[in-house]
């Protein structure tokens, strides 16, 4: 099996995991396991699980707390490197 599918299904079970409620600190105990074990492909694709559930969560609270129109995206300049 090539890397990316390995990766691919890695994502895809930690995302079934964190909608039923699995937490994230649990697929970082997970994530710590793998990385010991030297399985960087499972650790990719929980990584990717993490960052993308943790995303939508801040995404859903703007949405909740219309918070919408005070989110400023700037493409012009690096604002934190001044």
């Amino acid at each position: 099996m090539d890397t990316k599918r390995i990766i691919d299904q890695y994502f895809k079970m930690a995302i079934f995991d964190l909608e039923n409620g699995e937490s994230i600190d649990d697929l970082r105990d997970l994530l710590y396991d793998y990385e010991r074990r030297e399985q960087y492909e499972a650790c990719e694709g929980i990584k990717r699980a993490i960052d993308h559930f943790r995303f939508w969560c801040v995404m859903d609270e703007i949405k909740t707390n219309d918070l919408t129109d005070k989110i400023q995206i700037s493409f012009e300049k690096d604002e934190d490197n001044n």
